[in-house]
């Protein structure tokens, strides 16, 4: 199995077994991985038909839960597979990013903790140029910061939190943290999907209003059952959305990274 951890819950059965709950991590992942090797549908088939037998089985029923954690979408696997119906016993979730008051309340807790107090006005801009507060995203511009200024929190500016952002977090030191969004997709998705990801997060990462359905008229009109595959994949693991008839990033921050990364000489 791939990275299973078990622990239990508090709280018994009516027959005074303890609950058990079983996380299965990234196994959209595992299950993707799986679809590209020769023997790969027979093994997934088979492997996702036992998991499915293991969870509906009477003797664990009441007192044992299973929950699925994934950076992509285990749908969008199995839905390109053909193999949809092994997960219909599964309750999709999508946890989504913090509110913005959420994200404010922790920055504040950290300064607290760390002796690095942020202003207002410093908070709103890092929100800002963050623009989706993933909470990952959030604690490392903090910790960007305070490794910028030395743990002296006068020493803040916003040309130093500008910077930050452009250097330390969407530039190449920051590739160790954000690669992840480029390598997810490459294991997720076929040859020809993922190159039409990125060409579709090409266009979109050229601007903060994203791409309109203008510009990406050619790349839809190459394949168009593939193209609406590939972005119903994008906006459910968490790269765009849409705002209006526009395809924007979610995240500025990844949307940043993904433009100096793929697209250097394009304007912010």
């Amino acid at each position: 199995m791939h990275n299973i951890v078990g622990q239990a819950v508090a709280g018994n059965d009516l027959y005074g077994r303890e609950n058990l709950l079983i996380v299965l991590d990234e196994l959209p992942l595992l299950v993707s991985r799986m679809l590209r090797t020769d023997k790969g549908r027979n093994d997934a088939d088979r492997f996702l038909s036992r998991l499915r037998q293991w969870l509906q089985a009477p003797e664990f029923r009441g007192w044992l839960r299973t929950l699925v954690v994934g950076s992509i979408g285990l749908e969008g696997v199995l839905r390109r597979a053909g193999m949809s119906g092994s997960i219909n016993g599964l309750a999709p979730f999508h946890l989504g990013s913090w509110e913005r008051s959420t994200a404010e309340a922790f920055l504040g807790e950290l300064g607290r903790h760390y002796g690095f107090l942020l202003p207002e006005d410093a908070m709103a801009r890092i929100l800002n140029l963050l623009q989706d507060p993933v909470p990952y995203h959030v604690q490392l511009f903090f910790s960007a910061l305070r490794d910028s200024c030395r743990g002296k929190a006068d020493s803040l500016s916003r040309e130093v939190i500008d910077e930050c952002f452009a250097d330390r977090l969407s530039g190449a030191r920051g590739a160790a943290h954000l690669d992840h969004y480029a390598t997810r997709l490459e294991a997720a998705l076929d040859g020809g999907g993922y190159d039409m990801a990125c060409e579709i997060l090409d266009f979109a990462s050229r601007s903060r209003n994203g791409a309109g359905p203008a510009e990406l008229v050619s790349v839809r009109q190459r394949d168009p059952r593939t193209f609406a595959s590939v972005l119903r994949d994008l906006e459910a693991d968490g790269y765009l959305l849409r705002q209006g008839e526009r395809l924007c990033f979610r995240s500025n921050l990844v949307r940043e990274w993904w433009r100096k990364r793929y697209w250097p000489g394009g304007a912010a």
